[in-house]
């Protein structure tokens, strides 16, 4: 068990992982080197996305990869950002000028004087 751990320290080192917190090796579909190390795995992109990877790549000269990279992380912290609670703009606007316990009652009574308006003129 103990070359395992050394074996998965140097794949560690190699590929920039955590060294220091290298677990030893346990089942096939543990996740324990997928931390370590980079995924490797295959994306369908649609003709549009991979229209403006391509655009980006020959605009900034870096490597596909990278430019994907870039795009995916700009992505995930923009929907970080807007997950964050809404925070509504708040205004003292001073003592109300009428007694609102009963405002339901004055709503009402406004819009029945409404409506007798409306019925009067109408005729």
């Amino acid at each position: 068990m103990a070359e395992s751990v050394l074996s998965v320290r140097e794949m560690g080192e190699k590929w920039g992982g955590a060294v220091d917190t290298v677990p030893p090796l346990g089942h096939h579909d543990s996740n324990s080197i997928d931390i370590m190390m980079r995924m490797r795995t295959t994306v369908t992109l649609d003709p549009d996305v991979e229209s403006m990877l391509r655009k980006e790549v020959r605009r900034r000269g870096e490597p596909f990869k990278q430019v994907l990279n870039n795009a995916i992380r700009a992505g995930l912290r923009h929907t970080r950002r807007q997950s964050q609670s809404f925070e509504p703009l708040v205004f003292d606007m001073g003592k109300p000028r009428m007694d609102l316990t009963k405002a339901s009652a004055l709503a009402a009574e406004l819009e029945d004087h409404e409506l007798i308006g409306r019925y009067r003129r109408s005729r």
